[in-house]
């Protein structure tokens, strides 16, 4: 459930990522129009589809307000999962000032650790309970490159990252041999990451991570 008097695209985006869930209902929508553009905009992405109207109809007052709704009160949408999708629609389209606009972090890793959660990973107990360990980031002078460490994940193995555009919260990443794309949420506390095949395309999703 997605409600307007919070952080729109961080809860929705949240949600996709981590909850995975098979519907939303997203509360509010023919009252605020940010939500309304939030909704066309995951939808044209694949990410929500077969919306349907709750609520009040189109043209109702809103309650304690001389305004009427503009579709209905609240919307649900059924939702596409597959994670190549999310990784490459969802998270990538957050940028450093949707993280300062919407209460998020800028982008820092210099000795941040984050609690691994091998796929599937489907709910928030699954990767607190998750023992696949963790992965430690240090930075380079600049903060956009650095070293990472894995404890366990990959057999302990170390590897290198490299943040290649400073609008988006995402990072490339060598560990074991293996190509990596992890995709940040805007508050940095936590990634998604994704193998990265040959040709550049996104393949599989392998852990999430949350901030410890």
């Amino acid at each position: 459930h997605v409600d307007g008097a919070h952080p729109l695209r961080r809860d929705l985006v949240n949600g996709l990522s981590y909850i995975r869930p098979r519907f939303v209902i997203l509360d509010d929508y023919g009252a605020l129009p940010t939500l309304r553009r939030l909704v066309e905009e995951f939808a044209n992405r694949g990410m929500l589809v077969q919306c349907r109207g709750l609520g009040r109809s189109s043209g109702d007052s809103i309650p304690t307000s001389d305004r009427q709704f503009v579709g209905p009160e609240a919307v649900i949408c059924a939702t596409r999962e597959g994670p190549q999708r999310i990784a490459k629609s969802a998270v990538v389209a957050y940028n450093v000032d949707d993280a300062e606009n919407e209460g998020g972090s800028v982008f820092e890793l210099h000795l941040r650790t984050f609690r691994i959660c091998p796929s599937p990973c489907h709910t928030v107990a699954d990767l607190v309970e998750s023992s696949a360990g963790t992965v430690e980031f240090v930075s380079g002078p600049n903060g956009r490159d650095g070293n990472l460490t894995f404890s366990k994940y990959f057999g302990g193995a170390q590897g290198t990252w490299l943040q290649p555009d400073e609008e988006q919260l995402t990072v490339l990443a060598n560990a074991d041999g293996r190509r990596l794309v992890f995709f940040f949420l805007a508050t940095m506390q936590g990634f998604q990451a994704h193998a990265l095949e040959r040709d550049g395309t996104v393949g599989e999703m392998l852990f999430k991570t949350m901030f410890v």
